[in-house]
């Protein structure tokens, strides 16, 4: 079991591609995205022309064929049910396309060995998926390619829009304010106001942060490890909710992917360093005290069901986040992570840490009075949880 009290993040890449001597298709995507951006805690993300930072339609449809090898094919031609269909590809570039910086939110592909193919909705943008879907509509999408020697291959994929993301990243307020200034030497986790659910199929979150991605499963901490952001710099970053199917027919890897992307800034503080101690917890009565400054990580074990470990910090007041996480956890089991006021042990915030969530939640509040403040780290129930296991007084 360990407590991290700090805050949390995520990002996305796709790798496709096989090799073969002779002219062969390597992969066939769609990919359908709509960009936000993100400018204060307190305000819900706005559609924003992708990579200008402006509110404005977002939402295209981009598809893109890849070779196996280098010089297999010179034209690409791509028909799906649209009325303007069919379009001819944009270009063909002899080896992996590398997206603009301000377009990565747009899930990049990559070739090993050959090249690859684009075309789409280019410069004609829409308000919404539904405006999307109106242009492009569900059916099937079939890719054509052909080189000079008269060889063709196709490849169809059955695109079905109602895979698509409902709703856009959104960070929580408290992350927000907790992004401003934040110790570059500390771990972050990134929390959002609607995250993504962990049954939807082949999702994930992620991160587009300088030249790379963090990528974290839905329900999974979205973290920003210590030491990787730079002090007193600003960053300009995307977050990414995906939804992607894949599959391999006749030796062509399909895929097809909905994407989310908010765009937002920062501007890191100095690097301050953060203790990571390991405690035992004490009891209610006798709970462990958590003494001097800097302490951004606490670790400890727990005992089976009925087991509770308590630790009592200070808090000087303000905006509060604290993650918890238990490894080694019996997949049926559940775990209570509490956080009592200063005084009578009143219940403050209570999470649920299970298999739903994969042993982690947040609790992430705007304001904390101050005081002496307790905290239950966990209560485990290695068998299935009922409702009365989780809301037992403590």
């Amino acid at each position: 079991m360990k407590t991290r009290i700090f805050s949390a993040v995520s990002v996305l890449a796709l790798s496709l591609g096989v090799s073969s001597a002779r002219a062969q298709l390597s992969n066939f995507n769609l990919i359908a995205t709509g960009g936000y951006v993100q400018t204060s805690g307190s305000s819900a993300p706005v559609t924003a022309t992708l990579g200008s930072w402006q509110p404005g339609n977002s939402f295209s449809m981009l598809f893109v064929v890849g070779e196996q090898n280098p010089g297999d094919f010179t034209t690409a031609s791509f028909a799906y049910p649209g009325s303007g269909s069919p379009i001819s590809a944009l270009n063909w570039i002899n080896g992996p396309i590398a997206m603009p910086a301000d377009t990565l939110y747009i899930p990049p592909t990559a070739v090993t060995v050959g090249g690859e193919a684009i075309a789409g909705s280019g410069n004609t943008l829409y308000p919404s998926f539904s405006a999307l879907n109106a242009a492009y509509p569900a059916g099937t999408y079939t890719s054509t390619v052909g080189n000079s020697t008269g060889a063709t291959q196709s490849a169809s994929i059955n695109y079905d829009p109602s895979q698509q993301i409902s709703s856009a990243p959104a960070l929580t307020l408290s992350s927000w304010n907790q992004l401003q200034g934040l110790n570059p030497a500390a771990p972050f986790q990134f929390n959002f106001v609607n995250p993504l659910s962990p049954s939807e199929p082949g999702s994930q979150v992620e991160l587009l942060l300088g030249p790379g991605f963090i990528t974290a499963a839905p329900g999974a901490p979205l973290i920003i490890q210590p030491n990787t952001l730079v002090p007193n710099t600003t960053y300009k970053a995307i977050a990414v909710f995906e939804n992607k199917t894949t599959s391999v027919v006749s030796g062509v890897t399909e895929t097809v992917v909905f994407g989310l992307a908010t765009e937002f800034s920062f501007t890191t503080g100095n690097a301050a360093p953060v203790q990571v101690v390991t405690l035992p917890g004490g009891s209610a009565t006798k709970p462990t005290q958590l003494s001097g400054t800097g302490i951004g990580q606490v670790n400890g074990t727990i005992g089976g069901l009925g087991s509770e470990e308590f630790y009592e910090f200070s808090w000087a007041g303000g905006a509060f986040t604290v993650d918890a996480s238990v490894t080694g956890a019996n997949a049926n089991g559940s775990y209570d992570f509490s956080l009592y006021g200063p005084s009578s042990l009143t219940m403050v915030a209570d999470a649920t840490l299970d298999s739903t969530d994969a042993f982690t939640a947040p609790i992430d509040l705007t304001a904390l009075a101050g005081g002496i403040i307790l905290s239950d780290s966990q209560r485990t129930a290695p068998t299935i949880r009922t409702s009365q296991s989780c809301s037992t007084p403590r």
